[in-house]
């Protein structure tokens, strides 16, 4: 499996997770339910990771690219 860290807000994860849907390429996330009190992106500790097959990898981070670090 492969990592690709994005540092988003939370109507920007709606979106990853209906594009990634969409694509049909399976996914995990790390860092799902975690955040901070306050709104927004939070800290870079707070950033939320996707979870691709090796195979996925480069689909996966074209369709992502305006959304990672």
């Amino acid at each position: 499996m492969k990592r690709i860290k994005l540092l988003i807000n939370e109507v920007q994860w709606a979106m990853v997770r209906g594009m990634m849907e969409e694509s049909g390429i399976r996914f995990s996330i790390l860092n799902e339910q975690f955040s901070s009190l306050y709104p927004g992106t939070g800290l870079g500790a707070f950033g939320r990771e996707v979870l691709v097959a090796d195979e996925d990898e480069k689909k996966a981070r074209e369709l992502l690219k305006e959304f990672m670090e």
